[in-house]
């Protein structure tokens, strides 16, 4: 279900992600240009309601937001005309951030060279 190819183009070396199903757009850019920009505080809000410590699951980023509880996540665009929401676990929500973070620093270390596009499937 979130079948995902981590690439990068030639002309924007920067590490990117495009899920298999459209309808996944909105995570999709989440991943890219959110957590990109704002990892620790994403993480942090994820691991406050994931272990209790929070009720309520928010956070806001340039393009998009989360919101939800510690079972389930909403990402969603700022402006609904870029695409729909994508309801998911909110523990699913922390593995992809986790893993594109540590798909990132590895690019960036230059870790992922010759293995671009990967694939990942679950």
């Amino acid at each position: 279900m979130y079948t995902r190819k981590y690439l990068s183009l030639k002309n924007y070396p920067r590490l990117n992600v495009a899920f298999e199903n459209e309808e996944l757009y909105a995570l999709q850019d989440f991943l890219f240009s959110e957590t990109h920009n704002f990892a620790p505080h994403i993480v942090k809000e994820l691991d406050d309601v994931l272990s209790g410590r929070k009720v309520d699951l928010y956070f806001s980023g340039n393009m998009s937001f989360v919101e939800g509880d510690s079972r389930t996540a909403l990402v969603g665009f700022a402006y609904e005309e870029l695409g729909p929401d994508v309801v998911l676990p909110t523990a699913k929500l922390k593995e992809l951030v986790y893993e594109w973070i540590e798909m990132e620093d590895k690019f960036k270390k230059g870790e992922l060279e010759g293995q671009l596009p990967l694939v990942i499937e679950d």
